[in-house]
């Protein structure tokens, strides 16, 4: 006794619904196939599609496809909606060249109006000085406003901060008359208001990670306005006061860590407190703050990362610009104070480059550095100009050594050689630079010697 089978053909049926494993004989045609699982074809408003994107006819035989094809009933009447997580972003319209352009044209705007008030003649005189410094005025204002509103990519959000700060520059220069100390003068009135309007912003925002940065700011350029206001409030020069800011960059960037955080006090416990303390001395205890959330804890961990890099970026671009201050105390005729600057920079440098080591990020860990770079530079040409033929091949068998030795050292740290030793021995100089860098820096402003002629007097 003999059967016979006729060939059959495997395909799926790919729909909104699912997929639907079909076996038919192979001189089925695919729509009475699909018929055959309640899937009624109108050729009007239906089309089958392959994987490939070819349309098939319906009324072909399923013969004509491949055995496991797949194969999609298409709906033409249908809208096509695309879901919104899957439509692709509308990216806004990158404003940072003009950012750019503008924070330029402040700094050099800045720039030249001290170097002019340096001569004693103001860059502007008259009508024309108080409407170029109302302009800019109004320009920090805008860059302010803007920065506060917008909310930006994270490569670019920075950029109208940086204008306002050099807006603020540019409009107290141009607006110092030719005083006596008026370059001292124009930096304290652009530290002041920088610190003011900081925290004006500050309270304004109630963005976490937009008011960080603006508070820090604020308290860096509140502290150096003290310093430059005391300075010359006591007719000191400007140099004294560039000199102690320099000496204070290395402990505020060491002590920047321990006031980032601001949590409630529920979310800490203090374990050497609560084991050491009796139960009845150990104060109130904190309450409750509620669950711990990512969505709680976030904003407050965003805000303290952004204090942190504008905290950083800002001193070490201190540094930079208050080390051209402090070199010529390196060839005062008092000891003292050639020791003391150069321990200023010397301490500086080493606080810069070994403090980078503590972060993560890419603008806390090479800001510092390029800082350190940028000093150490400073100083090597300001000793070329300075120095004499012998001192110059000093120098020059010098640099030869340390580079010869970073050639075999960059390789050996690159490929990941650490040592627990070299970290150790890493912190203690960390330490003892930032402990000393203020001293040096009173002695390289020579405190001793001004307190000593007002006591005197």
């Amino acid at each position: 006794m003999t059967s016979t089978t006729s060939d059959r053909r495997r395909f799926a049926l790919a729909g909104e619904r699912g997929t639907v494993d079909l076996v038919v004989p192979a001189s089925q045609s695919v729509a009475h196939a699909l018929a055959g699982i309640g899937v009624v074809f109108d050729a009007s408003h239906h089309a089958i599609i392959t994987r490939s994107g070819d349309e098939i006819d319906p009324a072909s035989p399923v013969d004509d496809l491949t055995d496991g094809a797949v194969i999609t009933l298409v709906d033409l009447a249908a809208a096509v909606s695309v879901p919104p997580a899957q439509r692709a972003p509308v990216n806004p319209i990158d404003h940072s060249s003009v950012w750019w352009s503008l924070t330029t044209v402040a700094v050099f705007v800045a720039v030249f109006a001290l170097i002019h008030l340096n001569t004693g003649d103001p860059l502007l005189s008259g009508l024309s000085r108080a409407l170029v410094a109302g302009a800019l005025a109004l320009g920090a204002f805008a860059s302010a406003t803007t920065w506060i509103a917008r909310d930006g990519s994270s490569s670019s959000r920075g950029l109208p901060l940086a204008a306002f700060i050099a807006l603020c520059a540019a409009s107290t220069a141009t607006a110092t008359p030719a005083l006596h100390g008026a370059v001292h003068f124009a930096v304290t009135a652009w530290l002041v208001a920088v610190a003011i309007t900081c925290s004006l912003m500050s309270v304004a925002t109630s963005n976490y990670e937009r008011r960080g940065p603006v508070g820090a700011i604020g308290i860096v350029a509140l502290v150096l306005a003290v310093v430059w206001g005391s300075s010359l409030w006591l007719t000191w020069p400007m140099s004294a006061a560039a000199t102690i800011s320099l000496g204070l960059v290395a402990p505020g960037i060491r002590a920047v860590p321990a006031f980032l955080l601001t949590m409630h006090e529920g979310y800490f416990i203090n374990y050497e407190h609560f084991m050491s303390q009796r139960w009845t001395v150990r104060g109130s205890v904190p309450g409750d703050p509620g669950e711990v959330t990512m969505a709680a804890v976030r904003p407050h961990v965003d805000a303290s990362s952004a204090r942190l890099t504008s905290t950083v970026v800002v001193l070490s671009t201190t540094s930079m610009l208050c080390t051209p201050f402090v070199l010529p105390a390196m060839h005062d005729s008092s000891l003292l104070v050639r020791i003391g600057a150069i321990g200023t920079i010397a301490t500086t440098v080493v606080a810069l480059v070994l403090g980078a080591r503590h972060h993560s990020a890419t603008a806390p860990r090479w800001v510092p550095r390029i800082a350190a770079s940028v000093m150490m530079l400073a100083v090597a040409i300001d000793i070329a100009i300075r120095a004499d033929d012998a001192m110059l091949t000093t120098l020059a068998v010098s640099a030869l050594a340390v580079g010869i030795a970073a050639a075999f050292l960059i390789p050996v740290i690159a490929h990941g050689v650490r040592s627990l030793a070299w970290s150790r021995l890493a912190d203690v100089l960390e330490s003892v630079s930032v402990s000393l860098a203020l001293a040096f820096a009173l002695l390289a402003a020579d405190t001793v010697e001004a307190v000593r002629t007002m006591m005197a007097s």
